[in-house]
């Protein structure tokens, strides 16, 4: 982390190089004020295994379910400070994205955990432990993730295959992790925040369906 805003500060000041002392003087405090804040949201890591769903369930059941996750691509895009040192002289500093601030394979994996928690926790199905055939099989796949860094929003295209009723079922979902935040929550969320977010929005979707899905085996049995 000391590296990366060292190189920053290095790449600002080869940029001011010419401009008068008093002008570099400013800009690097300034930039020092903006990468405060940049880094503030990032040093504590929400867990994503304690993100619930927040409806009741709409149905009990004594259903078994396996749940498999296949990870796909992580990608993000960069954001920019731009530094004004004088009238009409605006210089932007390039901010890529962490590595780790992206919705990586592993955050992908731990929707798994999530889902399976969930769907136990509110009795819509009973995780599969034993080497017994599952009632319903539960496949999601993440063909590609993305997180803006700009904003803190991460856009995620997810989709899930049910198996063991009487016909399969597969959906594609696409959102952003801001799609019910105001304003103000928009510019008042960290990276940490935003993927727990995406996470939660992920269950939202995905469990009213696998109710769906699950009802309709329970009554054509």
């Amino acid at each position: 982390m000391s590296a990366y805003i060292a190189s920053l500060f290095l790449q600002s000041h080869t940029q001011l190089k010419k401009l008068n002392k008093s002008f570099i003087m400013r800009t690097s405090f300034l930039l020092l004020i903006l990468l405060t804040s940049l880094l503030t949201g990032c040093i504590t890591p929400i867990p994503l295994e304690t993100v619930t769903y927040p409806n009741k369930a709409n149905i009990i059941s004594t259903k078994t379910a396996a749940v498999n996750i296949s990870s796909g691509s992580a990608k993000a895009g960069s954001s920019y400070i731009t530094v004004t040192t004088a009238p009409g002289v605006y210089i932007p500093i390039e901010v890529p994205s962490f590595k780790e601030l992206q919705f990586t394979e592993k955050d992908q994996q731990t929707c798994g955990i999530v889902l399976k928690s969930e769907l136990s926790r509110l009795q819509i199905a009973r995780i599969n432990t034993s080497d017994i055939p599952p009632d319903l099989k539960i496949e999601i796949v993440f063909p590609k993730t993305y997180y803006n860094p700009g904003m803190q929003i991460y856009t995620l295209d997810v989709e899930m295959q049910l198996s063991g009723g009487e016909k399969p079922f597969a959906k594609t979902y696409h959102f952003s992790s801001d799609e019910k935040d105001s304003i103000w929550e928009k510019m008042n969320t960290n990276a940490y925040q935003g993927k727990a977010k995406a996470v939660g929005l992920l269950l939202e979707k995905l469990i009213p369906d696998i109710e769906i899905y699950v009802s309709s085996m329970m009554a054509s049995k």
